[in-house]
């Protein structure tokens, strides 16, 4: 399914809409997948030599064009059948760096492993299996909507993984963006996570960015592409089961890595109108830091002038984020030692614009195994213990008016 196969641009998206075939697997590892996961894969088919026959040694380590060939070679080597099949099981495995979370139902379907597996049974068939696959997203491709590809059951972790799949335009590698002969439909994974344990939904996905004026879904910007997935996986499960899965309390949970992991503020993606249009490439403004700073500079000013300060109590950054639900926040950037020996990793949370609707996502610089345990973990705790909050409106009022 690449645009150069089309006469037109309206011929290939019509095609992407109602005819996906087979895509094109080497473009579809190239840009969802970073070289560590496709390693991963390699290893997996157990095509290490074939492919470092493939590989320009002189590639070897130069950014993304070694993802681009590590890519093309495995393309090269697997038919889509295969490398379908082999990421319906791996896909369960990945850690994407776009995340999001609920908060689990208390009614019977979820109180166990096996309850909620009895659920799943009465809409996959599933059996005895800890995997069942269902669909094979490279070879069949289902399009825009999402789809349950397969289902993972893990019960040393009291956890259910179900993988969805679903496809968007995206720009070819290396391609000219506006050229649709360049454009190409790719299968973006979507992993649903049943986390028993601490009674949490987690929905992760890879980062991706269809190209402009594709019209498979209205939702082009950051952070509407993400949680327009997030929306549609709540009104496919809701033919499942009758229960609606509760965002967690984002508020809460930044103010948990700030107050107790010490996360440092990096900067918010900010707008005075309603009309602002975002996406990643808007930088972020060091408010903290800003306003902080405006203070010291008032105070020092009273000092020159041996005036008594009139502002003890007050904090511009903390009043700011009283407000801010008022204002048109865009994402808060943070820097948290998520990583081993306490490494920082930059955690973006995206709410958009304010009563959107939309439940907010999170996006992390990198993500794995070590890094999901620890948000994870930071996720129900903030759910789950009183935090004194140094951005409430009415404590600030009570301090200013001593």
């Amino acid at each position: 399914m690449i645009g150069s196969d089309y006469d037109s641009f309206t011929e290939f998206m019509n095609a992407c809409k109602y005819h996906p075939q087979k895509l094109n697997a080497g473009h579809v590892l190239g840009k969802i997948y970073p070289i560590e996961q496709l390693k991963q894969l390699i290893t997996h088919c157990s095509i290490e030599k074939e492919v470092a026959g493939k590989i320009d040694p002189a590639q070897a380590g130069k950014g993304i064009n070694n993802r681009y060939s590590h890519a093309a070679a495995i393309a090269d080597i697997l038919d889509s059948k295969k490398i379908g099949q082999a990421l319906s099981c791996l896909d369960h495995d990945f850690h994407f760096p776009v995340v999001s979370y609920f908060v689990l139902p208390k009614t019977p379907e979820y109180k166990s492993l096996n309850d909620l597996k009895e659920v799943l049974k009465s809409k996959y068939s599933l059996d005895s299996k800890k995997y069942k696959r269902i669909f094979n997203g490279i070879d069949a491709p289902k399009g825009p909507s999402i789809h349950v590809e397969s289902i993972s059951i893990d019960r040393t972790k009291n956890s259910v993984s179900i993988l969805l799949s679903c496809n968007r335009v995206l720009l070819c590698p290396d391609g000219q963006s506006g050229n649709y002969h360049d454009y190409f439909l790719a299968r973006v994974p979507i992993k649903v996570t049943f986390l028993l344990t601490n009674r949490l939904l987690e929905i992760s996905m890879p980062i991706f960015a269809e190209v402009p004026g594709s019209t498979l879904v209205e939702a082009p910007r950051i952070p509407e592409r993400f949680q327009f997935i997030l929306r549609s996986f709540e009104k496919l499960f809701s033919t499942i089961v009758s229960d609606e899965f509760i965002p967690v309390n984002f508020k809460n949970l930044t103010l948990y890595l700030e107050t107790k992991l010490g996360a440092s503020d990096m900067g918010w993606k900010i707008a005075p109108q309603a009309e602002a249009a975002f996406d990643l490439t808007q930088g972020v403004l060091p408010l903290k830091k800003i306003l902080d700073g405006f203070c010291k500079s008032l105070k020092a000013e009273y000092e020159h002038r041996n005036r008594e300060y009139p502002f003890p109590e007050t904090n511009l950054y903390n009043i700011f984020r009283a407000l801010k639900e008022n204002s048109y926040t865009y994402s808060l950037v943070l820097e948290a030692p998520f990583g081993k020996r306490n490494s920082v990793v930059r955690i973006s949370t995206y709410y958009g614009n304010p009563n959107n609707g939309y439940t907010p996502v999170i996006v992390l610089e990198k993500n794995n195994e070590y890094i999901s345990n620890r948000l994870r973990d930071c996720v129900y705790q903030s759910q789950n213990v009183k935090l004194q909050n140094p951005y409430d409106i009415d404590h600030i009022m009570s301090k200013s008016g001593q």
